[in-house]
């Protein structure tokens, strides 16, 4: 199953205005009623935050591992892994 087949079932995903996003990053399992319920797979944003980082910073040079290393999980990639 790929990101696609996801948008093709009717699951649609949010990153603002995510009821879930509370408990989501805590215990995801526990979330997955309510996803199926509301067809809804919340995201946390990091694109939009290294985007004002690198807008902020952006001639600072970063080591890939620190970056990596230091950034959040963002648990949208385990959904669309499928």
């Amino acid at each position: 199953m790929s990101g696609n087949t996801v948008l093709q079932l009717g699951y649609g995903l949010s990153h603002d205005k995510c009821s879930l996003m509370a408990d989501y990053p805590v215990w995801p399992l526990l979330c997955l009623p309510a996803i199926l319920d509301q067809k809804r797979i919340c995201y946390m944003n990091t694109r939009a935050a290294l985007d004002r980082v690198a807008a902020v910073y952006g001639d600072i040079r970063m080591q890939p591992g620190f970056l990596l290393g230091t950034l959040h999980c963002n648990p949208v990639l385990h959904e669309w892994a499928l």
